[in-house]
């Protein structure tokens, strides 16, 4: 379990009336759905929607006809069906291919709550560096290009939030200098 991210989903909750309504950017299948899902069920009302590849949201769709989560292709399709006070963002500004220009259109939304989590950065005024993530072979052979972004040009996006916690995460990295962090803004 992320425990850093149950905490603050709950925490946007008891700010809500106990109700909670996600926007899981590049959330693949819904894994930190079925993750937290457990922890939120004494929630009055939980809504959880996925935006990602048009592949994954078909897989997501055939796999959880029921709509819970909800897949949707675009965020502005996310938007005409729910009204998400958080904004997720787990482990997915690494992979693309211009991070901070789709969190500059992801803010343009002004969700009251963003939740960015297990993301690399580097620290100490490091400039962002693109680097190659290589999957160990046991799981599958691959290799995906991967940023580890400026903390300090990362937070310059989140200037009208204020940060309620700093995550710590578990994935760990070799990269001198780079160390992988979560925020709660």
């Amino acid at each position: 379990y992320s425990w850093p991210l149950i905490a603050s989903l709950m925490w946007v909750a008891s700010r809500s009336r106990g109700e909670l309504d996600v926007l899981d950017f590049g959330g693949s299948l819904g894994s930190s759905f079925l993750q937290s899902r457990p922890f939120l069920e004494g929630l009055p009302k939980v809504r959880w929607s996925v935006v990602d590849q048009p592949a994954f949201v078909q897989r997501g769709r055939d796999l959880f006809p029921g709509g819970q989560p909800a897949f949707h292709t675009t965020v502005e399709d996310c938007l005409e069906a729910s009204h998400p006070q958080v904004l997720l963002l787990g482990s997915v500004l690494q992979y693309l291919c211009n991070p901070y220009d789709v969190l500059a259109s992801l803010l343009l939304h002004q969700f009251p709550y963003v939740i960015v989590d297990r993301t690399p950065f580097m620290i100490e005024g490091q400039a962002d560096r693109l680097l190659v993530q290589l999957v160990p072979p046991s799981i599958y052979p691959a290799s995906y290009p991967c940023w580890f972004l400026s903390l300090e040009r990362l937070l310059c996006h989140f200037q009208r939030y204020r940060i309620v916690a700093q995550l710590p995460c578990s994935d760990k990295t070799m990269v001198t200098g780079g160390e992988f962090k979560g925020f709660l803004f």
